[in-house]
């Protein structure tokens, strides 16, 4: 069975002894040092025997994005996982661009943890925002398509083609009264929040 020697880079205390605590009971895996910057990480793992880093992104002196920056500079065999309060899709495309392998929230259960973790060790990624919602996306296509007419096609088919409730109106000599009424039956229909949803769920039926 192979070890997998981790470092945790986590100011908070309370974070950083719970992933400790959480992670060490596991056979296959050596927590091998903890820091509480990104600074004292390099510093510390200099001389290190290191495969795996759990990193958090808002720390002081040099935070995680930084530290991964310089980590993959230095030791691109390293691999690293982001973990953090922020599910935003700007940090993920910079956690991307930094070098990260993985991206986890701290709202996370063994399970998760753990699943990411074989994942980046066997040479794939982990990004639990994107895992999350392509589940959603699976659990949405699996539903019943909902009854759609054939005007409502086709007033999908032109909210595609960027036309505004008007310019619908006026292409298929309908109010525009009427378009909005569509609009908003199929936003219901379908669960979507917005147009843009809307679209994404029609091009996923083939209707657009």
């Amino acid at each position: 069975m192979t070890t997998t020697r981790l470092f945790i880079a986590e100011d908070k205390m309370i974070t950083r002894l719970g992933l400790s605590s959480l992670l060490e009971e596991e056979a296959d895996i050596e927590i091998v040092g903890t820091a509480v910057n990104g600074k004292e990480l390099l510093e510390k793992i200099k001389d290190l025997e290191l495969d795996l880093v759990l990193m958090d992104i808002e720390m002081p002196i040099m935070n995680g994005l930084q530290a991964t920056r310089k980590l993959k500079e230095e030791r691109p065999e390293v691999k690293v996982i982001m973990v953090t309060d922020y599910d935003e899709d700007p940090l993920i495309r910079q956690a991307r661009y930094a070098g990260a392998d993985g991206y986890l929230l701290k709202n996370l259960d063994k399970s998760r943890i753990m699943a990411a973790l074989q994942r980046v060790m066997a040479g794939g990624e982990f990004f639990q925002s994107e895992e999350d919602n392509q589940a959603r996306a699976d659990r949405r296509n699996m539903l019943p398509r909902p009854d759609i007419s054939e005007r409502e096609k086709e007033v999908i088919a032109k909210l595609a083609e960027g036309l505004n409730s008007q310019e619908v109106a006026e292409q298929l000599f309908i109010t525009k009264n009427t378009v909005d009424t569509h609009r908003k039956n199929l936003l219901q229909k379908t669960g979507s929040k917005n147009v843009a949803e809307l679209i994404g769920w029609a091009a996923r039926f083939g209707l657009v």
